[in-house]
């Protein structure tokens, strides 16, 4: 669930991470950066009032997944459109869903079939898949990944993810911390919204063949830096994140299974 009302860039407070016009930051602070065209793209809005910016997982050839505040869900006059190369082209959105249940979780539909993503070393290449009922839920002290796009020097930068650990889990919400001092650190800053965090599932089969697939269990939401803003990726507990999960139950089914019925993927 999104924290409402914590919206301000102060010491100890949290703030939802969609960018307004005007404001610079890199992208997950501390992460590495992510090979283009990626799964995890960069989404731009505009309405009658002002103009903003969000990530979001390609999880299908036209559909992305991302939070429901980046949708301009209560101004009028809004238009979106999606970008998976860094802004070299971008893709106009004709159809936006948003949760039933009033989650911060929403699907955005392109007219155009967007490019399977590449992939690298550590990121796996095709479109993001999302955990099923059967993966199970992350626990507390698992590493995780968050991913998205900062705005940078002009509209966005280039993608970048950071691992991070589960720190508190309630079916509902994914709370994870950024450490600088073990795991490779990183820190969700403004236009990291709607961004996925992603689990590595092992899975294997009746013959013994081992399966490592990177799966999509929530949805960044908002952030914390109790040490002040910009974090320091030094100092142990310089930020934290929450993450709506797909996992969470909604009207006899789970987040999963609304985007599923709704997309058909």
């Amino acid at each position: 669930m999104r924290k409402s009302g914590k919206v301000a860039l102060m010491a100890g407070a949290a703030a939802t991470l969609c960018f307004g016009t005007g404001y610079s930051a890199d992208a997950v602070e501390g992460g590495s950066g992510m090979p283009l065209p990626t799964a995890v793209v960069e989404i731009y809005g505009q309405s009658s009032t002002g103009a903003w910016g969000c990530s979001g997982s390609l999880i299908g050839q036209n559909w992305i997944l991302t939070a429901n505040h980046c949708t301009g869900e209560n101004q009028s006059s809004v238009s979106m459109s999606v970008s998976e190369d860094g802004g070299a082209s971008w893709h106009s959105v004709t159809e936006i869903d948003r949760s039933p249940d009033g989650a911060d979780v929403a699907l955005l539909k392109t007219a155009d079939v967007m490019p399977v993503p590449s992939g690298d070393g550590e990121h796996q290449g095709g479109y993001m898949k999302l955990a099923d009922a059967t993966d199970p839920e992350p626990a507390i002290g698992d590493i995780v990944t968050a991913s998205g796009y900062g705005p940078g020097s002009g509209k966005f930068t280039q993608p970048r993810s950071a691992r991070r650990k589960v720190m508190s889990y309630d079916s509902s919400t994914i709370g994870s911390e950024g450490t600088g001092c073990g795991i490779a650190g990183g820190c969700a800053v403004y236009g990291d919204s709607g961004g996925p965090v992603t689990k590595i599932y092992t899975e294997s089969d009746a013959n013994g063949n081992v399966t490592v697939t990177e799966k999509v269990i929530g949805v960044t939401d908002t952030a914390s830096w109790p040490n002040g803003f910009p974090p320091d990726p030094t100092q142990e507990g310089s930020c934290y994140t929450w993450a709506h999960a797909l996992f969470a139950p909604m009207n006899g089914m789970t987040e999963r299974q609304w985007i599923r019925n709704t997309t058909g993927l």
